[in-house]
């Protein structure tokens, strides 16, 4: 059994005017929502998942949306989306799930081939996906020594041991409670507005920690930030 957490609370600001009346996660690729075409990929992996969605601009919407497509997914709301990053979101949906399961972490706003997730969901090793063909100055890179990955920030420079990461993270049982033990800490000492990749980054900077990538090679991926990235959707998906 695996957990998925789903993290969809965001407003995506650079998508209005279309997300000034629907969350980001309901934008249309290929007419399917961002978040039904996530699930149906879930739902159809060899993997035995436990879904969470964690939600907050515009949430009653999504609830609806997915009701009306036939999913039956966990959704936390974090009340609080407007003044919290996406690890605040993270810590929410894994305070409310055991211990024992591994865990699968996807960013709402993306797309992706379906080898892609069923890979992650697949695998029982904790590792990043990640695109070595293409390099985005926005996007968070993942530094590689060794064959294991030894920080995820989006400073990295187009480097031969630097990758682009595409937002899908899975983790072991063991990783997936010092990612936990990180991210509370962080929590609790008032920090509410950092992302997600800033707590994985302090667990793989841990040597002991062998966290390493999985390459997607040729298969298609697009993060949506903005209408450019939404075309490209609709033109490479």
């Amino acid at each position: 059994m695996k957990d998925v957490i789903i993290l969809a609370a965001g407003v995506g600001s650079r998508l209005r005017p279309i997300t000034d009346k629907i969350p980001k996660t309901m934008v249309s690729v290929k007419g399917d929502t961002i978040i039904n075409r996530l699930l149906r990929q879930i739902k159809s992996s060899s993997q035995d998942c436990k879904t969470h969605v964690v939600v907050g601009y515009r949430h009653k919407q999504i609830d609806q949306h997915l009701k009306e497509q036939g999913h039956s997914c966990q959704l936390i709301v974090n009340e609080n989306y407007a003044t919290t990053n996406n690890m605040y979101s993270l810590h929410l949906a894994l305070s409310e799930i055991e211990d024992s399961n591994g865990l699968v972490i996807i960013n709402a706003d993306c797309v992706y081939d379906e080898e892609i997730v069923h890979a992650m969901l697949e695998t029982e090793h904790s590792k990043i996906a990640v695109d070595t063909t293409n390099f985005f100055d926005e996007s968070m890179k993942v530094e590689v020594k060794d064959q294991a990955i030894r920080g995820i920030s989006k400073k990295y420079q187009n480097k031969p041991d630097t990758c682009v990461s595409i937002d899908i993270y899975s983790f072991d049982a063991v990783h997936k409670r010092k990612l936990n033990d990180i991210v509370s800490k962080t929590i609790e000492s008032g920090e509410l507005n950092h992302w997600t990749e800033v707590a994985i980054d302090t667990l793989v900077h841990d040597l002991s920690t062998q966290v390493t990538t999985f390459d997607i090679g040729n298969k298609k991926w697009v993060e949506i930030d903005d209408h450019s990235d939404l075309a490209k959707a609709n033109s490479l998906m």
